[in-house]
């Protein structure tokens, strides 16, 4: 009994840590029958009379180990019927969903359990998704990222808390977990691939993080501290990634920023992440003085023009659709661009008042579309060649003009016959992107 009492106040103590509001709250956890499963059920059980949440499970029957997966499903059936727990249960073919999604059958299975959690949480109003991952898992996780080659993201290991997702067992090791069970007199179900080492996961389980042991006995703990380390250092170094100005040139940012800025532009944008050999592939080209093109993950590619990066979904880019600019916000091409005309004061570029002839207006550009800016005249194609913008986002940038003719291009300037003297009036024009195209980020002034 003592036993029993000593683990569920670390448990209790250590959700608690997530300062996350638990009274009246509903978690749902993810049930596969084994032992660590069975225990964050049961434990929220006894937890949630003294906190005030309740509890509902979730069980995802794979179609991978035939009998045996049966038995795990009637095995979390029973379990929940006994403890009067309300129990979801998914079917799937996972071999047949991987091969379609081009995924290993590990990855596509977990990818799916994430997915039925979080539809099932959507249909039945539930606050929390809670996974049985513990200090064990935790090791391994950052031993395989290790051998992997990981960032120093990968060496944080998992997460206690991410979005809606909560780990309540991640500071308990698998032994006391066990323990736990053995005092309740509790059974459980096993994984009978889990003793099957030609698994990766499983050979650093059964084999590695014991060696670990008998250099240190109290290795996954050791590794969990530096793990936190790790992670402490990356929320620091992510906070300073943030007041990074979007857009720069990423030469002058030290490269533990350039990693994190690339990988975080990378994630908000497509979602996802990217690993090191695609980080590292964008850094090298950084300082090149033509443009670099760098495939990434879901037909995205990452386009480098001396030190700024934007990226190419390859999906066509909006039409700038001729419109007649009126004072404030003007938006066009979709919300993709947005022309300010504004006063004094403004920012942006300065067009003198009295030389515009009739009103103004923008477009996309056009076939021989020329400019004279500083006393040369140019055509448009050809400046832009000159400033290495990417052909792919030539025609997202775009063209401002009044009834003569073509007046400010952004990344070329303003034409000679309305950029204003000193102590003329003017008017401002400044025109901001998507950040998608933070490469075009206009230094025109």
């Amino acid at each position: 009994m003592k036993l029993i009492q000593s683990f569920e106040k670390n448990v209790s103590e250590y959700l608690q840590s997530f300062n996350i509001p638990l009274k009246d709250k509903k978690i749902l956890v993810a049930l596969s029958g084994g032992a660590d499963s069975v225990t964050l059920l049961l434990v929220l059980l006894s937890l949630g009379k003294k906190l005030g949440f309740s509890v509902s499970a979730l069980h995802v029957n794979h179609g991978i180990r035939g009998e045996e997966a049966l038995r795990d499903e009637k095995f979390c059936i029973k379990l929940c019927c006994d403890k009067d727990v309300e129990l979801a249960v998914y079917h799937a073919d996972i071999p047949t969903m991987a091969a379609e999604r081009k995924k290993s059958v590990e990855s596509c299975g977990r990818d799916y359990r994430y997915e039925v959690l979080t539809a099932c949480c959507k249909e039945k109003g539930i606050d929390y998704i809670a996974t049985a991952h513990n200090a064990n898992d935790n090791a391994e996780t950052v031993l395989y990222n290790l051998l992997r080659g990981s960032g120093s993201e990968g060496l944080c290991g998992i997460p206690k808390l991410r979005d809606n997702i909560i780990r309540p067992l991640l500071s308990t090791e698998r032994k006391e977990i066990e323990a736990y069970l053995n005092a309740l007199e509790q059974d459980y179900v096993t994984d009978g691939t889990n003793i099957d080492n030609c698994y990766t996961r499983n050979y650093i389980r059964n084999v590695i993080l014991p060696a670990c042991q008998i250099v240190n006995g109290d290795a996954v703990n050791a590794i969990n501290r530096a793990a936190l380390a790790v992670s402490e250092d990356c929320a620091y170094l992510n906070t300073m990634a943030k007041s990074v100005e979007k857009g720069g040139d990423l030469r002058n940012v030290p490269p533990a920023l350039q990693s994190r800025l690339i990988k975080n532009e990378y994630r908000r944008l497509f979602g996802g992440g990217l690993e090191g050999v695609h980080i590292n592939a964008v850094k090298n080209t950084l300082d090149s003085t033509e443009t670099k093109y760098v495939a990434l993950p879901n037909d995205v590619t990452a386009v480098i023009c001396r030190g700024k990066l934007s990226f190419d979904s390859g999906e066509a880019l909006p039409v700038i659709e001729e419109k007649t600019l009126l004072f404030g916000n003007n938006e066009v091409a979709d919300g993709c661009v947005s022309v300010f005309v504004g006063t004094y004061g403004d920012g942006g570029v300065r067009i003198k008042k009295d030389a515009v002839c009739g009103s103004i207006f923008v477009r996309s550009r056009k076939e021989g579309d020329r400019i004279c800016v500083r006393k040369i005249n140019r055509s448009i194609k050809k400046c832009f060649i000159d400033k290495k913008i990417p052909p792919a986002f030539r025609d997202i940038i775009p063209i401002i003009c009044d009834e003569k003719g073509i007046i400010y291009v952004p990344h070329i300037g303003v034409a000679d016959r309305v950029c204003p003297k000193k102590g003329e009036e003017y008017f401002s024009v400044c025109v901001t992107m998507d950040e998608r195209f933070g490469l075009l980020k206009d230094e025109e002034k």
